[in-house]
């Protein structure tokens, strides 16, 4: 099945919300403060010297933190927050045109959770956004060529 890409309803917007208070109240900041790439790696690293799996759900700080890496691509590489349905189910990704490029920040950071990797976010973000914008060029470009 080929994904199925939507907007998100209102339900979703307000669980994106929710993720990003979450996480400014990880890295101490207030609504409406950028959060920093080096802040994100500096929260990550000390929620995962302290977390214990046995005794907490990793997922509502992996979807925090995740969502706040994805709201900082938004908010830097011109993408939007997307809904992608196919055969495996339902996730949250943020999305970009011409391209269609896709990435899915909380399973980013759910994959480097697994691996206990920390100071992820500053080290892969120069890197991504290179390929972003390669393939919005590369998605105008074929654009260009179907237009003439």
């Amino acid at each position: 099945m080929k994904p199925k890409i939507e907007c998100p309803n209102a339900a979703e917007y307000e669980w994106i919300e929710d993720n990003l208070r979450k996480a400014r109240q990880l890295l101490g900041k207030q609504a409406g403060q950028e959060i920093e790439l080096e802040e994100l790696d500096e929260a990550f690293a000390r929620w995962l010297d302290r977390h214990d799996p046995k005794h907490e759900d990793p997922n509502p700080f992996i979807n925090a933190f995740g969502i706040a890496f994805g709201q900082y691509l938004v908010d830097h590489c011109d993408l939007k927050w997307m809904v992608v349905m196919d055969d495996q189910g339902t996730e949250m990704a943020v999305h970009g045109e011409p391209g269609d490029v896709l990435v899915f920040p909380p399973d980013f950071v759910a994959k480097r959770y697994v691996g206990r990797q920390k100071n992820f976010f500053s080290l892969f973000y120069p890197e991504m956004k290179k390929d972003i914008q390669r393939l919005k060029r590369l998605g105008q470009q074929d654009k260009d060529g179907k237009d003439e």
